[in-house]
This record gives C-alpha cells, structure tokens and sequence, in this order.
C-alpha cells in the first residue's frame, strides 16, 4: 500500500509540474455583501475564486519557480490579468448565504501560462533593479505580529517595484519601528527616521515609507464557516532631504473560511492597496519621482548671523536666484533666523544643492559655513551661518 501511494504521488508531481499541462478545477470563493452591493460582493468573490485556486492549484508550480520573485505578486498578476491566464469554464453556481455571497467556479489554465507570467515577473523587477527611470525608495513595514514583518516587508517593496520604483527594505528603520510601534503616530519620530535613512549608504532613495499594519478589532465568524477580519493600515511617504509626506490609511476586510487566512488577506489587502495608492501619489509629486536626471528638490534653508536683516535678505535671494533656487516663502524667526523654503530642479540631491547655495553666498559673505543642527524637529533643513558679516 505504501509503495503503491508513493508511485501515485510520483506520477502527480510529474504531471503537475510538467510543461504544458492543462489544469482544471471546482473552487468555490465568497465575499461580504458591504452595504447590499451584490454587484462588488459578486466581483470579489470571483477574485476570492481565482485566488484560491493559484494558491492552493498552482502553488507548488509557482514556488517552485520563483525562488528571487514575491509568489504573492505573481499571483496578485494572474488574478489582476485573469483573463489571459485563467479560464472561466463555467459558473457552476451562485448564490447568497446570509452576508455572504458565494460562487463556484470550474478554472483552467496551463503550465506554461504560468511559466510566461512568472518569467515577466521576474525580468519586470530585474529591469528596474537595473535602470529605473524613477528615484529610489525604503521600505520600513511593521505588524503588530512582528512574525509577519519581514513577509510584509518583501511584498510591500515587490508592489513599488511593479510600480516601476527602485525599492528596498531599509533595516534599521524596520528595527526602529519595531521598537518602537506603540508610539507609532508620534510625528517626532519622522525626525529620527529621517536621521537613520540618511545614515550610511542609502543608494538612490531619496524617501522612505514607513508602515504599520494589524487587525482593527477581533475576527469574527459571520456564517458558517465564514469568518471576517479587518485590517488596519498605516502608511507615510517621508522624503529624506524635503517636508513633504504622503499618507495612506484606511480599513480593510476579508471573508474565508477560516480565521487565520481571513486575517492574513485582510492585511495584505490593506498593504497592497496603500501601495497602490503612494506610488500613484508619489507620480504626481517630487518625493520619489526622477525624470530625464531632473530632481525636484524643496528644502527649508536657514541663515544664522545677520546683522542686518534687509540688506543682508536681498543679497541672499540674489544668491539663490544665482544657485536656480525658486523662493516659495520666507520669513524671520524670532532669534532673527532667515528661513527661506525653495524649489530647485537642477540637482540630483539635497547636497549638491547645498554646495551650489554655498558657492553663490561666498561672494556676499565670504565666511558662510553650513553647520548641523543636532536638536532640530521637523522637516529637513540646511543651516548656514554668516559669521563675521
């Protein structure tokens, strides 16, 4: 009997895994009826369907070939390019139980459907680990079940990458974030974040996205053998060298058949869709965005040791006028400290934006020096001191 089960599971694994192989298969998925849109419940519920059936159906095939590539991200592709991939057969029934709306579904697809999705996958992301017209980007996700971090962590990072972004995880901030998570919301962090990013080689990111996620209340069984979770999600866009911030957040849920798998769908919902949405904002701002070598960059600047403020004011927006430097806003502080906030787009960071500033105001003030500012709070800012002027 044990020799027979062996050849019987032999004989599955080649069929299974061999090249052009057609599958099909009966999976059933569901979704919660939110607000009485059967419509979206339907939807979701063919998505929930097709999920499932790359999961479980294909899940050993896919693994097996994607040993550098997120499987959660191939199989989010064949769900979002279902009809290139997966093959409705049939309906084979819908109907509403309770809160719940369910459809069975009879699915096909091959192996070498498979093989082509994982293959653009993978040479999608290799393309732009190598040349990214898009600036660079670290990752910093934690979950209140720090078991899940570096999971959440590595399929975060894959979503910017599809996004076309260069993405990494940034360790000491994920540690950071650890270690501090219940004090998550405290913007004075952003300062020590900023810090940390800017800290040793940080490549070609110019921001890092910091992130939480964790279930909003506890799980609950809806119908039997219906259980539902809601994330949720937590997630800033914090440019190294400006103050600017992207924010996404919200709550999300997820229906399955059991509690675990429920919570965990219900997070990765919730990291997917933040990603979503800060690569979307993050096109339409200057953070990450990196086009034909133009940076925009917007800094605060601070300018110590005036003597006299507006003489000395002209002559600095002239040397900033000089560096390409815009000016949106400035003002005196109350210990007589210019601060000026400007746009520059010639520069591919913030230091060669301070070395272009320092070599305009040597003219007029031929003993300027940057110093750092050890207890600032807040946004990046260059300091300048105008000793002896």
């Amino acid at each position: 009997m044990k020799i027979f089960l062996c050849v019987l599971m032999s004989m599955f694994f080649c069929v299974y895994l061999q090249p052009g192989v057609v599958f099909a298969e009966i999976v059933t998925g569901q979704a919660y009826i939110e607000n009485g849109n059967i419509s979206k419940a339907s939807a979701n519920a063919r998505k929930n369907a097709m999920r499932s059936y790359v999961e479980e159906k294909l899940g050993v095939h896919v693994k097996s070939t994607t040993e550098v590539v997120n499987n959660m991200l191939v199989r989010d592709s064949i769900v979002a390019r279902a009809n290139g991939y997966l093959l409705v057969k049939k309906v084979v029934s819908e109907r509403i139980l309770g809160e719940i709306y369910q459809v069975t579904l009879e699915l096909e697809t091959s192996n070498d459907l498979i093989n082509s999705m994982t293959k653009d996958v993978a040479a999608q992301l290799l393309a732009i680990d190598e040349d990214s017209s898009r600036n660079g980007v670290h990752v910093a996700i934690v979950d209140e079940d720090i078991k899940n971090t570096v999971l959440w962590n590595s399929y975060f990072t894959g979503m910017l990458k599809q996004a076309g972004f260069r993405a990494e995880v940034n360790d000491d901030v994920v540690l950071y974030l650890s270690q501090n998570i219940n004090n998550f919301n405290d913007l004075k962090m952003n300062t020590e974040i900023r810090r940390i990013g800017r800290t040793g080689d940080r490549g070609t990111a110019n921001a890092v996205i910091r992130g939480r996620v964790g279930l909003a209340r506890k799980t609950e069984k809806i119908a039997e053998r219906s259980y539902k979770a809601v994330a949720q999600v937590n997630c800033e866009l914090i440019g190294y060298d400006n103050n600017s911030i992207d924010v996404a957040a919200g709550y999300y849920y997820y229906v399955a058949d059991n509690a675990e798998l429920a919570e965990q769908m219900a997070k990765e919902v919730a990291l997917r869709t933040a990603a979503e949405q800060l690569s979307s904002q993050a096109l339409k701002t200057h953070q990450l965005e990196y086009r034909g070598g133009v940076h925009n960059i917007k800094v605060t600047l601070c300018f110590r040791g005036l003597s006299n403020k507006a003489v000395q004011r002209d002559l600095i927006a002239g040397a900033l006028a000089e560096a390409n430097c815009r000016v949106i806003r400035s003002g005196f502080l109350p210990d007589n400290t210019l601060q000026i906030f400007v746009h520059a787009d010639d520069y591919n960071n913030v230091e060669e934006l301070k070395e272009a500033v320092l070599q305009q105001l040597r003219g007029p003030f031929p003993k300027v020096v940057d110093i750092i500012d050890q207890n600032q709070i807040g946004s990046t800012k260059l300091n300048f001191a105008l000793w002896g002027t």
